[in-house]
């Protein structure tokens, strides 16, 4: 048993432990399912000759397609807990001593180098009365021997207990990640604009239903100028739980939505033709304003005269090298759409109206103005469950305070001798820091002044 406590006690296994985790967590980040060209899966596929599937099949038998919930990185965080426990309770006992110990007078110390002496014509009670203003904050213990008289004042002890906490703290931490990594879940969702849905694909393609419904309400992407790059995208949800009330919340790409456990968070979007597009427009006319939501091909009436059709849309408007119009891609770059117009229903033709252009829906008497293309374009949503979340959070509250008092405060002990001459009396001072000695002669002369 003492040989088993030994090995898990070291600093090299913890070291070890350490570099082993950095190097799976590693791993873990920079492997891409979705992209298999980049990162280390595409790095692996090129130095090896072996194809995008051979090298992905060998990382799922190690279990590193999804790193975090693996065997193996559930392992080394189950040794390093048991290490850094281990580590933390071994020295436990001398520290609870240490605590408990009198502080007593430290006669030898004034024999080493270091200390200082000044004279001071002032009588001992009265020094002493000053001493104590000083030193109201540290506890003292006073002894006479002889002629001369000795003191001890002590603060900061606590501070030695600093690290300890923080270790506790690192220990909720792990064992929540433990937890989670057994108990927890990550995995994807697409949803087209307009639907719902509450199933998700994990990463080794098993399916997992939520206990709740999410619908994509709305979804909206713009870019920069004269670009297909996104600028921002973000994706309105809806959220809908037997026997609760719908709740609503916004994504993007730097914000997350959190519902009960799980977090929510904007993975990708994408382009997705359907015969069920609604095309929205507003009309404009004599100063009153029209919402208007049409399918393809629908005739809709405007009014007695005036109606219209959608006839042809393209996500992204553009023109090849003869100038004619083309659809570049399938980006929502430059949406537009051709509109056939009645009047008295009798065709007066088509014409284009863009979306990013409003001056191509103003027309005589009226405007017409292209908004969206709603339902061709879908999320993919990211779910993270983590079960102990909050453990977590309990693990970093430790943590912080035991790093508040590690550093806010500090063992300090100063050591005091007074041998009266006459009417004066003679200071030797000497000191004791834990962590910063090298500031010892500091606090000495300030103390010095301070008397």
């Amino acid at each position: 048993m003492r040989k088993i406590l030994d090995i898990f006690s070291s600093v090299k296994l913890t070291l070890w432990l350490i570099v082993l985790i950095i190097i799976l967590s590693s791993i873990g980040s920079f492997i891409s399912v979705s992209n298999p060209d980049s990162g280390i899966l595409g790095l692996v596929s090129k130095l090896t000759g072996r194809g995008h599937q051979d090298v992905m099949a060998v990382f799922d038998k190690m279990g590193l397609l999804d790193t975090y919930h693996s065997s193996l990185f559930i392992g080394m965080l189950i040794l390093f807990t048991i290490n850094l426990t281990v580590c933390t309770f071994y020295k436990l006992p001398n520290i609870f001593k240490f605590l408990k110990r009198e502080v007593k007078v430290n006669k030898a110390v004034f024999e080493k180098q270091g200390c200082i002496k000044i004279e001071k014509n002032i009588d001992v009670e009265s020094l002493k009365d000053r001493l104590d203003e000083i030193f109201k904050r540290y506890k003292i213990v006073e002894e006479r021997d002889g002629d001369k008289y000795f003191f001890t004042a002590e603060k900061g002890v606590f501070s030695r207990v600093g690290v300890y906490i923080v270790h506790l703290g690192i220990i909720v931490i792990l064992i929540s990640g433990i937890l989670g990594g057994i108990f927890g879940y990550n995995g994807k969702i697409a949803i087209l604009e307009g639907d719902a849905d509450d199933t998700i694909i994990l990463k080794d393609n098993k399916t997992l239903k939520l206990p709740f419904y999410i619908k994509l309400n709305d979804f909206s992407v713009s870019y920069y100028d004269n670009s297909t790059k996104a600028k921002e995208y973000k994706s309105e949800i809806i959220i809908s739980k037997t026997g609760k009330p719908d709740e609503s919340f916004v994504v993007g790409v730097n914000k997350s939505a959190k519902y009960e456990n799980l977090k929510i968070y904007q993975a990708s979007y994408g382009f997705y033709p359907s015969k069920d597009v609604t095309f929205r427009f507003l009309f404009k006319a004599n100063g009153v304003e029209k919402k208007i939501q049409v399918k393809m091909d629908e005739i809709y009436r405007i009014n007695e005269n005036l109606s219209f059709a959608v006839r042809d849309f393209a996500p992204s408007l553009s023109l090849d090298s003869e100038g004619r119009l083309i659809n570049l891609n399938d980006m929502m770059v430059n949406p537009a759409v051709v509109v056939e117009f009645f009047v008295d229903n009798e065709s007066k033709g088509s014409v284009p109206i863009l979306a990013n252009y409003q001056q191509t829906g103003i027309f005589d008497g009226f405007e017409l103005h292209f908004l969206k293309a709603y339902g061709v374009q879908f999320s993919v949503f990211s779910i993270n469950y983590n079960p102990v979340i909050n453990l977590i959070y309990i693990g970093f509250i430790i943590l912080s305070v035991g790093v508040l008092i590690s550093f806010s405060t500090e063992h300090q002990l100063v050591y005091i001798r007074i041998t009266p001459v006459q009417d004066r009396s003679i200071l030797e001072l000497c000191g004791y820091k834990h962590r910063f000695k090298k500031d010892v002669p500091r606090m000495l002369n300030e103390i010095a002044d301070k008397i």
